[in-house]
């Protein structure tokens, strides 16, 4: 016997689901975690680097600045200037600090003033004549003849035992012109005998 409610042909219906779209709405939230995953990422490499970079044009300036102080050591050594005073303007090449900072006394300010300041390098200080490794900018120094002291091995100061001091300050700039590095050092020189 047949069943006279189910006719030939028929299908009975599954019962329908109350979610619809869950798929959907999960791989969305899934794709939009990794979307924000991959821009951090991609922030943080670029952030990184610009640190790189910054740092590798620091060291560039740092060593530009380091060949600076060395070349003028090695005038200072092969006697550069020996027996020639320096004057208060550094017009001569040798600035003379013996009574106080010859920029202050002209009115030229401190280095410290003018680090940025390129044409109060230009005007006041040697140009590195070496090797500048792509610098934006010329690499300046100036010597200043600071005073005389004895050397360690005599009791009595006189001039023939006594050495001259001298202060070199350099500066160097990376590829970015705003990357500016200052390294000053104290020379003392035997002037007993050119």
């Amino acid at each position: 016997m047949r069943n006279p409610d189910i006719h030939a042909g028929t299908r009975v219906a599954a019962p329908r689901r109350a979610v619809r779209g869950a798929a959907l709405a999960t791989a969305l939230i899934l794709l939009l975690v990794l979307t924000l995953l991959g821009v951090s990422a991609l922030n943080t490499v670029m952030l990184e680097e610009r640190m790189a970079g910054n740092l590798r044009d620091q060291i560039l300036a740092l060593g530009t600045t380091e060949n600076a102080i060395l070349q003028g050591e090695n005038l200072l050594g092969n006697s550069w200037m020996y027996g020639i005073p320096g004057t208060a303007d550094c017009s001569n090449g040798l600035c003379d600090a013996t009574n106080g900072s010859p920029f202050t006394a002209t009115g030229l300010g401190t280095f410290e003033d003018n680090v940025h300041n390129d044409s109060f390098w230009a005007t006041n200080s040697q140009v590195y004549s070496g090797p500048t490794n792509n610098a934006s900018k010329p690499v300046y120094y100036f010597i200043e003849r600071l005073d005389y002291v004895c050397s360690a091995l005599t009791v009595n100061c006189e001039d023939a035992s006594r050495q001259a001091l001298y202060r070199i300050t350099a500066r160097g700039v990376g590829a970015d012109p705003n990357t500016i590095s200052v390294i000053q050092v104290t020379y003392a020189r035997d002037e007993s005998q050119p």
